[in-house]
């Protein structure tokens, strides 16, 4: 359970969760589905943005918000949405990642991404015991990274804004650039992506 980052980053540290949702899900659209929003889509009977909600609350994360950009009504019956801080056009993920340290303030933000809609069990607690303030900790299978299942303390906003208003948009080259820790995790169907129609399928 994700209750033990507290003890590693520090007692009474607040952590929020945030589920990756602000895309504009361009891989998915197709004749069925021309407006394809993914957060908001069914897959198993439950909208992918219930789903990621209900893991958040299994990791022990009280407080939830959810990135996004479109359909904020719909998103809204699910958490606070936040949307992409103002002079960011295009900012990508990272820019939700942004604006969910701003809301966090001085806590620890556990970021998610949407489109996974099965994550391991002890994702966020493996993550808690190699991140510090100075160093946000993400997931790697052997298959590649997954570097939006991410811990990270709110002490990185200046870096991250830094990043951003130079014009850069790639989170591993952020996360390089602030010598984020690696979690190995075994494969297993976990970390599957729903990324396009054929992903559905």
């Amino acid at each position: 359970m994700c209750r033990g980052v507290w003890g590693a980053c520090g007692s009474g540290a607040q952590v929020h969760g945030l589920i990756l949702a602000g895309g504009q899900s361009m891989r998915m659209r197709s004749a069925a589905w021309p407006n394809a929003d993914k957060g908001l889509m069914t897959w198993q009977g439950h909208q992918l943005v219930a789903r990621a909600r209900r893991y958040m609350r299994s990791q022990g994360i009280p407080a939830i918000l959810i990135s996004a950009n479109r359909h904020l009504l719909d998103y809204a019956r699910h958490g606070p949405v936040l949307t992409d801080p103002s002079g960011l056009p295009n900012g990508g993920p990272l820019a939700g990642v942004l604006a969910g340290l701003l809301h966090a303030a001085d806590g620890w933000l556990f970021v998610a991404p949407v489109d996974v809609p099965e994550l391991p069990v002890d994702l966020c607690q493996r993550l808690a015991a190699e991140a510090s303030p100075q160093h946000p900790a993400y997931a790697r299978t052997p298959a590649g990274p997954h570097p939006l299942c991410l811990l990270v303390h709110a002490s990185q906003i200046g870096s991250l804004e830094t990043f951003l208003h130079a014009g850069q948009r790639r989170v591993q080259g952020w996360l390089a650039s602030v010598q984020a820790r690696v979690v190995d995790f075994q494969p297993a169907i976990e970390w599957r992506n729903l990324n396009t129609p054929a992903d559905w399928a």
